[in-house]
């Protein structure tokens, strides 16, 4: 079992990015950890693993005892700031870009689309060494 605060923490020891770009107050910040524990369940589902669940009242989550979970929800958060950042550049300065001189737009996107992959390659990661540890593999 660990908290939303160890989960936050771990989240932005390894997401090095403008405190303006993610949540600040906590029914946000809650949103997002819910989000990145919706997205985990749905793997460890799909792999036959043990799904976590958040209470709300303690700030817990159950199911995640361990740093490789840890670190593997904490990049379900990242993943998921990267793909909307992804999507929220590609929707507004696909349409008013050209209209307001934004340069470079592709070669952003190209970036976000390669951090993502490097996101999702780590989670697997993360899964493949966990199950190795654990004598799943």
């Amino acid at each position: 079992m660990i908290t939303y605060d160890e989960l936050w923490s771990c989240f932005l020891d390894n997401y090095k990015i403008n405190k303006k770009d993610i949540p600040t107050n906590q029914h946000e910040i809650y949103n997002d950890i819910r989000n990145a524990v919706r997205h985990y369940n749905v793997k460890m589902k799909a792999l036959g693993k043990t799904q976590a669940s958040c209470l709300e009242g303690s700030e817990m989550i159950l199911g995640v005892d361990d740093d490789v979970n840890l670190l593997i929800l904490a990049h379900y958060l990242i993943l998921v700031h990267l793909k909307n950042s992804y999507h929220l550049l590609d929707n507004t300065w696909q349409v008013m870009g050209a209209d307001i001189g934004v340069k470079n737009f592709r070669t952003q996107l190209i970036s976000l689309e390669s951090d993502i992959k490097a996101t999702e390659d780590k989670i697997s990661r993360f899964i493949f060494d966990g199950l190795e540890d654990f004598g799943y593999g």
